[in-house]
């Protein structure tokens, strides 16, 4: 009777649930590269099939100035100046002439090819054209940027191999993410999901 005693139910309780928490991750985990991480995986011809595909907007590249700040408050204020007419590049300069080093034109970003362009930016870029600028962008680490696009013009040295497992990447990571919606909505409708009421509540 002594696996009836109070203190060693507690601790097998504590352990079970420390070894069914342990079940569900890993199981979790192999679920995932199974159906996601695997199915999601991209050969080398359908990367060069996107490439051929997409061959003009990969090698397009796109000189970009930048405003960067990580108050919110304080890009809302630049957005508004830019709306009532003043400068981008002045007010891009405004930080650094601040600190001395308005020479550095360090908002100049210059031109960026595809897989030097933040994965946050690429919406605003693709719908604006020469001359535009953009609405505020968040990002990640709490930064906030405006950008502009000064000019674009085609590379004619890019090749596929250059590209490669960026590209590579890029399309896995849309895949399994395609995927792993997919998984989630399909077993939301096929779970079955029971309420367990305490004897002493009529609530959940």
């Amino acid at each position: 009777g002594l696996d009836a005693e109070p203190d060693y139910r507690t601790k097998l309780r504590r352990l079970q649930a420390q070894l069914d928490a342990f079940s569900r991750e890993e199981l979790a985990e192999a679920f995932h590269a199974r159906e996601v991480r695997e199915a999601s995986e991209v050969s080398e011809d359908e990367a060069r099939q996107y490439f051929a595909d997409h061959e003009q907007r990969l090698r397009t590249e796109t000189h970009v100035w930048q405003i960067l700040t990580k108050s919110r408050t304080e890009i809302d204020g630049i957005d508004e100046r830019l709306g009532a007419g003043e400068s981008f590049e002045t007010l891009a300069a405004e930080p650094m002439a601040t600190h001395g080093m308005a020479g550095l034109r360090s908002w100049d970003l210059g031109y960026l090819r595809w897989s030097q362009i933040p994965q946050h930016w690429r919406a605003e870029l693709d719908r604006l054209d020469v001359g535009g600028t953009s609405g505020i962008i968040e990002g990640p680490g709490g930064r906030f940027w405006i950008i502009r696009v000064v000019d674009r013009r085609l590379s004619d040295t890019l090749t596929f191999e250059e590209v490669q497992p960026m590209l590579v990447k890029e399309l896995e990571v849309t895949r399994a993410a395609a995927l792993d919606e997919q998984i989630r909505q399909d077993l939301r409708a096929s779970a079955t999901i029971e309420y367990l009421l305490s004897p002493e509540k009529s609530e959940i």
